[in-house]
């Protein structure tokens, strides 16, 4: 694990950017911080056509570390932010998402292949930090595209104690589906109930395979990209409860 900069102090929270090399591939991450030795360890997927750095990912990492005493960690997934061809400061924002879903989906295997990869050695490059070891609990936020490359990585890493999913879909065979049989720590996974971009059958299906013997479905109307702000603290509110027992 390599920091890139300099640390930076936002009222409390310690940032700090690094990269892990994994399979011969760089990859690009932010480290979030409390003042304390944290309680727990939070890793953030981001969405489709974003990055590391989106605001959300941030408020999240800063909420987590601020109020919670949490440690937090985001990478970029592949072909996003700093990982884009051609890009130079890690947060150009990439196509249109449904652009971006329709590529990954005809990519699945390999990107998710790969990125189960990244995550596992982002993951034991820090819990190699002094303060951080693998005696904290450990929870996943992702949704959208962090739930579609996230999702897998979770069912098959014993490591997540907790995840908070949502706003994809599946059918009833694929990758995604098989994960989800697979996948058994708490969960709770939000819908929206008009999202144009994962049909509503699709994303209940997906909840109803989650083999979790502890999982807990919110719904909301709206668009896809219409998340209400309190189901974001309801998304961290669910991660500090689980992690904190």
């Amino acid at each position: 694990m390599e920091w890139v900069g300099d640390s930076q102090n936002n009222r409390g929270v310690i940032e700090r950017e690094f990269r892990v090399e994994v399979d011969g591939r760089t990859v690009p991450g932010v480290f979030w911080t409390p003042k304390e030795d944290p309680k727990a360890l939070v890793l953030l997927g981001h969405g489709g056509s974003n990055h590391k750095r989106a605001d959300y990912i941030l408020a999240i990492a800063r909420q987590l570390a601020r109020r919670h005493g949490f440690a937090a960690i985001a990478i970029d997934g592949p072909t996003h932010g700093a990982r884009r061809p051609g890009s130079e400061n890690g947060i150009e924002e990439g196509p249109h998402v449904q652009d971006e879903f329709t590529r990954l989906w005809a990519a699945d295997r390999t990107l998710g292949d790969a990125m189960n990869a990244d995550w596992t050695g982002t993951l034991n490059a820090v819990q190699a930090l002094p303060g951080i070891g693998n005696q904290i609990p450990v929870g996943y936020w992702g949704w959208s595209l962090g739930t579609l490359l996230g999702l897998p990585f979770v069912a098959q890493e014993p490591r997540i104690s907790a995840a908070t999913l949502g706003l994809m879909g599946t059918g009833e065979t694929g990758r995604l589906a098989t994960a989800a049989r697979n996948m058994t720590c708490p969960t709770t996974f939000f819908v929206q109930w008009d999202d144009q971009l994962i049909p509503r059958e699709g994303a209940l299906r997906l909840f109803d395979l989650i083999a979790s013997d502890y999982k807990r479905l919110r719904a909301c109307p709206g668009d896809h990209a219409e998340t209400p702000a309190d189901e974001f603290s309801a998304g961290i509110e669910f991660l500090v409860s689980q992690l904190a027992r």
